[in-house]
């Protein structure tokens, strides 16, 4: 069974979520303070965590080392392509956001390594979370982790 929990957005730093009143829309951080819903953006434990054992939240930025083989011709019995014409080994980058009909995705993604992809297969535009990614961040104290770098 998943954990139901939260953390929240203080404008300064993450805090734990002890208390959440939908009807007040107020959130009750760290036993001590209240903050509110409309100024304190709320995240979601995924149930997942990362390969580190580290929780992954909505909004974390995670990263996966992405290695695929592309081609023309799938071969269903072995799950793969046969004739492989592309191969990527590459990180992948991107914001975690919960999908209720895909589960927990990775969008916004980005590479570190561009040329690794080209026009027939580019960088996926979400990918799925899955214990093999790594946290490296949250969009709100890291958002340049999901900025292009273009040398």
């Amino acid at each position: 069974m998943i954990e139901i929990k939260f953390r929240a957005w203080d404008g300064e730093k993450m805090v734990e979520v002890a208390e959440l009143h939908l009807n007040t829309k107020e959130l009750l951080v760290d036993d001590e303070e209240w903050l509110s819903m409309c100024h304190s953006p709320l995240m979601q434990f995924t149930g997942l965590h990362d390969k580190n054992g580290r929780e992954i939240y909505d909004s974390d930025i995670v990263k996966y080392h992405m290695v695929r083989s592309y081609g023309d011709h799938y071969d269903p019995v072995t799950l793969g392509f046969i004739g492989t014409d592309w191969d990527v080994d590459a990180d992948i980058i991107g914001k975690v956001s919960i999908w209720p009909s895909n589960g927990v995705m990775m969008t916004n993604v980005i590479t570190n390594d561009p040329d690794m992809f080209c026009k027939k297969y580019p960088v996926p535009k979400r990918w799925h979370v899955t214990h093999d990614c790594e946290v490296i961040g949250n969009i709100f104290e890291n958002p340049e982790l999901l900025e292009e770098k273009h040398e």
